[in-house]
């Protein structure tokens, strides 16, 4: 199978697969399993060759066959929607679908789109479920993605698939007449970019724009209180209505336009993310979180213009009950790592950032064979000891009678086999550990598997055991190389509800519950292929060879060879695999460390000149690692995740009005919402509490405030024979 790496080019579309699955009709239910041969590349487009999309009757480059069926009527099978992608002012991105339909046909499930930038042809591939792990789609598929504004050139885009449907018993694939057949089809689809005058304003649904580069830049939404203005190329206070001053705060009146009639309040004091307020001008508006958006909190506040204004705001902690929810204080949680256990007894750690450590050799044995994780430890099988150690690496360690190459957790214990003796062995968490004695000698392997410990020897015998430690030997279930020696279980796992088995000459089979095994494989990449590991990653059975190839297996035991890639380097065997981060990771006898995705491309991570044994996930629970305490309220400073709710003792201070803005004569602060607010804010707070005024019941307080120039709202300031005035008032810090 030719694979085709992801590419990305200015030209080409940013797609996104929508999967769909079809039903196949006859073919499907057929027994033929012969498929198609897959094409070969697409050949090179000569220049722009014009026109727009093809249909039934344009005329087809050379080369290339038409994206319809000739044999059925011309029925269209590659269409590209829309044909035309325009963009235009409001509408800057757009989405795009590339299809194939032919019904009772088979479809490549690689395509090409032609970048113009390039001039190369860049693969894409249809995601739809190919059958029987070929290369091909029943009846339809579908490649659909997103195209935004100047992110791609002008001009027509050609893109070709590939479909194959059998008549007369003969598949007829991208036919251009009858007889002359093998093609690709080709289709196309037109790109046009919207381009606007640089430096011109513009106003579209009340907001204004400014092009920048042949694109229209968002400068200011506008809003219900202000006017979009073209000529003065900003958003503007509307002229007041005829009506202004009939002591209502009509339609089309705010206090920007018409303060005498109008005045905007806000419960929670203003921009408030921690408390849900309900901001008032003509019709109440309530701070929500938004259904659409996640997190998002939709803040109203009285703006500066005196109208009401939204601030869209992502709650870092979430959204609840119209305003956002407190930071939690930091927990320690564990760090989960990959831990690679070493020839020379060392033990590294690895983070998700492929960041390693190499901790030493923290143990008394030597060599580390295999891994395991019980009750919160990580277990070293070495040579001669097992240790278990917390997530500090402080370790106990015990003597054992022999190499432990394998291990596995069943029944709350960890299960170890002697490489010489064959003897077994079960640990408790305490590492008080029992031998069961000799199960049939070098024990390679262990899974677990149908609520059995299985075992797998070196001389090819497969035991299953129970948790007392009592086993049946299943006899002999290798196969035989052509030196005719017995093939060495040397690995096994748990995949499609069966127990696999790879041997050491390359053998890979399954067994049922029953012991019944069957030969599946041999996967033969150069010669005296050892499976040493097996792990199963991403709905794959994975194999790890011993001269350096790894292998993707399927449910049937088919599997596609992927040969050494980049500094892995042939015969350094692959001795451990571990699924980490989303990657499949390889420990390499020669040292290196690689992670692998699921289409089998690895990258080095670097070599530690050490053969790596065995891999294991675990949680390095450290408690000196992570962040300190959270705000402290209480401590005098309002800190970050401190409101005037959750700690009105560090964000709110009350303020002594006579005595901060009073001088002589008989004028003051009335005690009316709005002049709180600003009075707030005027001496450097950024709002005020709600309600929380204290007022003299008019037994007024002396003081000039009208005329004294420090003062900066003598527009709120009254007679004494007024309204009552402010004693005291709460502001926000």
């Amino acid at each position: 199978m030719k694979d085709y790496p992801e590419k990305h080019h200015s030209g080409v579309m940013v797609l996104l697969v929508i999967v769909i699955v079809v039903g196949f009709g006859a073919l499907l239910t057929s027994d033929v399993r012969e498929f198609p041969s897959v094409p070969g590349s697409p050949g090179q487009l000569a220049g722009n060759i014009g026109g727009l999309a093809f249909h039934v009757g344009d005329v087809i480059p050379g080369g290339y066959a038409p994206p319809w069926d000739i044999f059925n009527d011309d029925e269209m099978i590659s269409v590209a929607t829309p044909e035309v992608i325009a963009f235009d002012s409001g509408n800057l991105v757009q989405n795009s679908l590339l299809s194939v339909s032919h019904e009772q046909a088979l479809i490549y499930k690689y395509g090409f789109v032609y970048d113009l930038d390039f001039s190369v042809w860049v693969p894409f591939t249809f995601y739809q479920e190919t059958m029987d792990g070929s290369d091909w789609i029943a009846d339809y598929a579908e490649f659909a993605g997103v195209l935004e504004n100047n992110e791609v050139s002008d001009g027509e885009y050609f893109f070709v698939t590939y479909s194959c449907k059998q008549y007369n018993g003969e598949w007829k694939c991208g036919c251009a007449s009858e007889d002359d057949c093998g093609y690709w089809m080709i289709q196309s689809y037109d790109v046009s970019n919207y381009v606007c005058d640089d430096g011109v304003y513009s106003c579209d649904d009340n907001s204004l724009y400014l092009c920048d580069g042949n694109e229209d830049v968002l400068v200011e939404d506008c809003g219900v209180y202000y006017t979009c203005d073209v000529d003065a190329g900003a958003c503007v206070i509307p002229s007041a209505p005829s009506f202004c001053g009939d002591g209502t705060c009509d339609a089309g009146e705010y206090t920007s336009n018409c303060p005498e009639d109008c005045s905007c309040t806000d419960s929670d004091g203003g921009i408030n993310y921690y408390v849900q307020g309900e901001t008032t001008l003509h019709t109440p508006q309530e701070d929500f979180c938004d259904s659409v958006y996640e997190d998002r909190l939709n803040e109203y506040y009285c703006n500066s213009a005196g109208g009401i204004s939204v601030e869209y705001y992502i709650c870092p902690n979430g959204c609840e009950d119209g305003a956002c929810l407190p930071e939690e204080e930091p927990v320690n949680e564990p760090e989960t790592l990959l831990w690679l256990g070493q020839e020379n007894g060392h033990l590294r750690s690895c983070d998700v950032n492929d960041e390693c450590i190499d901790h030493g050799d923290i143990s008394p044995g030597t060599v580390i064979f295999s891994l395991a994780v019980l009750e919160d430890k990580l277990w070293l099988g070495q040579a001669y000891s097992l240790s278990s150690c917390d997530g500090d690496l402080n370790c106990d360690s015990i003597i054992m009678e022999d190499h432990i190459l394998s291990s596995a957790v069943f029944d709350d214990k960890l299960w170890v086999g002697g490489k010489w003796s064959g003897d077994l062995w079960s640990c408790d968490s305490n590492s008080n550990c029992s031998n069961h004695g000799d199960k049939g000698g070098y024990i390679y392997s262990m899974a677990v598997y149908d609520n059995k410990l299985w075992i797998g020897h070196a001389s090819g015998h497969l035991s299953s055991c129970d948790s007392s430690g009592s086993c049946e030997d299943h006899g002999f279930q290798g196969n035989y190389s052509a030196d005719s020696q017995a093939s060495g279980i040397y690995s096994m796992a748990v995949f499609d509800n069966k127990l696999w088995l790879g041997q050491n000459d390359g053998t890979l089979a399954s067994c049922t519950i029953d012991a019944i095994c069957s030969y599946k494989n041999r996967i033969v990449a150069i010669n005296d292929p050892k499976i040493n590991t097996m792990k199963v990653y991403e709905d794959y059975l994975w194999v790890g060879l011993s001269h350096g190839y790894i292998s993707k297996c399927n449910e049937g035991g088919f599997c596609m060879n992927f040969l050494p890639q980049d500094e892995m380097v042939e015969g350094a065997g692959a001795n451990d695999m571990a699924a980490f981060n989303n990657l499949l990771y390889v420990g390499m006898n020669d040292g290196d460390l690689f992670s692998c995705n699921v289409d089998g491309v690895c990258e080095d991570l670097g070599n530690e000149g050490v053969p790596i044994n065995s891999l294991a996930v675990f949680s390095n629970d450290d408690s000196d690692t992570g962040g300190g305490a959270g705000p402290a309220c209480g401590d005098g400073v309002c800190d970050a995740g401190e409101d005037a709710s959750s700690c009105s003792e560090d964000c709110v201070v009350q303020v002594d009005v006579s005595t901060n803005m009073c001088g002589a004569g008989d004028k003051g602060l009335k005690c009316e919402e709005r002049a709180a607010r600003n009075y707030c804010i005027a001496i450097g707070y950024s709002d005020y509490m709600s309600d929380s005024k204290v007022c003299d019941g008019g037994d007024h307080y002396s003081g000039n405030w009208a005329d004294n120039p420090d003062n900066p709202l003598q527009e709120y300031c009254g007679d004494s024979g007024s309204d009552e005035w402010v004693v005291t008032i709460d502001c926000i810090v």
